[in-house]
This record gives structure tokens, sequence and C-alpha cells, in this order.
């Protein structure tokens, strides 16, 4: 009787163990999904806000120089804020991919992560699998044994009662 709990037992165990591995995988995908959307998220944003500020500034910083110094000084001023526009697109692009790539980075982390889970979780599912074969096993060998102390206990009842 306690083979067969032990045999319920561990089919419940690999059941829950193969429900947790589904949910794993799930939660996975569902993070890598919205890390992903984030992430875009995140860098048209900053993309954005940042691009229209400094346009702003420049603008108006343009509009005020114009009234106060003479052409040669609005050419310089305006080649300058055009190399500083260009200086600050290209930080807010090197600070964007740095995140994106800071991203990728935990996104692998977190993959390896679950990815070493998994392999646990197969490695139990795979002992709970032997445990259970060997349980199997060993009441075929009880019910061969009972079936064989069966026919000699028969058979010695038959020759008693024949004597």
């Amino acid at each position: 009787m306690s083979d067969n709990t032990f045999f319920f037992l561990s089919l419940s165990q690999l059941a829950e163990a193969w429900q947790e591995v589904d949910g794993v995988r799930s939660r996975a995908q569902e993070l890598q999904s919205q890390v992903e959307e984030l992430q875009e998220e995140v860098a048209l944003q900053e993309k954005s806000h940042n691009d229209s500020s400094l346009l702003s500034e420049l603008e108006y910083n343009l509009v005020m120089a114009d009234w106060s110094l003479d052409k040669e000084q609005n050419e310089r001023l305006v080649a300058e804020s055009t190399e500083l526009k260009l200086r600050a697109e290209r930080l807010v692009e090197q600070e964007v991919v740095q995140q994106a790539i800071k991203d990728r980075d935990d996104a692998i982390t977190k993959k390896t992560a679950m990815e070493a889970e998994l392999l646990r979780t197969k490695h139990d599912m795979m002992c709970l699998n032997n445990q259970l074969l060997e349980a199997i096993q060993r009441k075929l060998e009880l019910s061969q044994e009972l079936e064989a102390w069966q026919v000699r206990h028969l058979c010695v009842f038959d020759l008693s009662v024949l004597t």
C-alpha cells in the first residue's frame, strides 16, 4: 500500500514540476516582450524630449543673438549651435545605445537564470522518473513473489487436504 502512495505522490510531483516549467517559460517570454517594448518606448521618449528641448533652447539663443550681434558673429553662432546640436544628438544616441546594451545584458542574465532553473527542473524530473520506474519494477517483483507464494501455499494446502 505504501508503494501505491509513493507512486501517486511521484506522479503528482512530476505533474507539478511540468506545470512550474511551463509557467516559468511563459513568464520569461512575457518579461522579454515587456523589456523590449519598454526599451523602444524609453528610447523614443528620451530622443524626442531631448531633441525638442535642445532645439527650443538653440532657437531662443539664436533669436536673442540676432538682435545684438552682427552678421559674422551670427554665422559663427549658427555654426557653433549646429555643432552643439550634433554633439547633443550623438550623446543622446550613445545614452540610448548604452541603455539598450544594459537592458539586453539584463535580459540575457535573466534568460540564463531561467535556463539554469529549467535544467534543474529537468534533472529533478528525470530523478523522479527514475524513482517511479524503480518503484514500478519493485511492485512488479513483489507481485510476482506474492503470486509464487500463493501458488506454493495453495499446493501445500491442496496436499494437506488430500492427505
